[in-house]
């Protein structure tokens, strides 16, 4: 459907959502052979309207990825975006990540299963990429 859903975005039990410190994006992402092969939902956490689906969604298909769910965070005061990975697909989020110049990747932490579909990775938008060019 294309009616935008709100998605649960829960603060992690062990601290504020945001970047861990072993999230950090190398320079040289480890390759993936089929960006297309990989789902990417990205939701909207910066308070800007259409920052998800205008401006980050766009870029993840140009990247070459499947874009999955767009839509809008709960909260919507993140400051830096990052790209949450499910187990398994942390080589996918980082070259997500270096994609559209986002400098953390930490694992999938505090958002509902049911706001990201089948995606293996899902770019949370902060006011940092909501903003810029």
């Amino acid at each position: 459907s294309s009616s935008t859903t709100t998605a649960q975005v829960a603060k992690p039990a062990n601290g504020p959502l945001g970047p861990a410190p072993d999230a950090a994006v190398p320079d040289d992402p480890p390759p993936i052979a089929d960006h297309a092969a990989y789902t990417v939902a990205v939701l909207n956490a910066s308070g800007i309207t259409g920052a998800a689906a205008d401006r980050v969604a766009p870029k993840v298909e140009t990247a070459g990825y499947r874009v999955g769910q767009v839509g809008d965070a709960n909260d919507q005061n993140l400051e830096k975006s990052v790209v949450m990975w499910r187990t398994g697909k942390q080589a996918v989020a980082q070259n997500v990540a270096k994609d559209l110049g986002i400098t953390s990747a930490p694992p999938l932490d505090g958002i509902a299963a049911d706001a990201i579909g089948n995606a293996d990775v899902v770019v949370v938008v902060g006011k940092d990429s909501a903003a810029g060019p």
